[in-house]
C-alpha cells in the first residue's frame, strides 16, 4: 500500500540490515528487533491470538514468494515463534533474509492497514516500524 511504502522504512532500508557487510545474522536481528516491537505496540490491543492469528496469515500469503518461511508455520496459532523466525532466517543468505523479512512486515502491516484502515495503523505501528 502506498502509506505503507512512504511510512514503514521495512527491514531492507534499516541500516543495520543494509549496510556493508552485514550478514544474515544481522538482517535476522533487525527482523525480530521489528517484530518484537510490534508485538509490545499491538498485544495490549488485540491480544497475543489476535496479533499471532495476523502473524500466521502473513506468514502464508508471504511463503508464496519464500517458501522457506513456511518452516515458521508450526505454532503461530498462539504466538508468532520469533526465535524460530530469527533461526530460518538466519538460514538464508543475507539478501534471502533481507528480501524474506521485508516481505513478511509489508504483508503483516497491508493485512493490518486492510483491518484498521490506514490511520489507525500508521497510529499503532508508527513508531513500532520506525527503527
Amino acid at each position: 500500500m502506498d502509506n505503507f511504502v512512504q511510512s514503514q522504512p521495512a527491514v531492507a532500508h534499516s541500516p543495520s540490515a543494509m549496510r556493508d557487510g552485514a550478514d544474515a545474522a544481522s538482517a535476522a536481528q533487525s527482523v525480530i528487533s521489528t517484530w518484537e516491537d510490534i508485538n509490545a505496540a499491538l498485544c495490549p490491543i488485540l491480544g497475543q491470538q489476535g496479533v499471532a492469528a495476523l502473524f500466521s496469515r502473513s506468514l502464508l500469503l508471504t511463503s508464496a514468494a519464500y517458501p522457506w518461511l513456511m518452516r515458521v508455520q508450526a505454532d503461530t496459532l498462539t504466538h508468532p515463534d520469533l526465535a524460530l523466525l530469527r533461526t530460518v532466517l538466519q538460514q538464508q543468505s543475507r539478501d534471502s533474509a533481507v528480501a524474506g523479512g521485508g516481505a513478511l512486515l509489508h504483508t503483516y502491516y497491508e493485512l493490518l492497514d486492510s483491518l484498521l484502515g490506514p490511520a489507525l495503523t500508521e497510529r499503532l505501528l508508527g513508531t513500532a516500524v520506525a527503527h
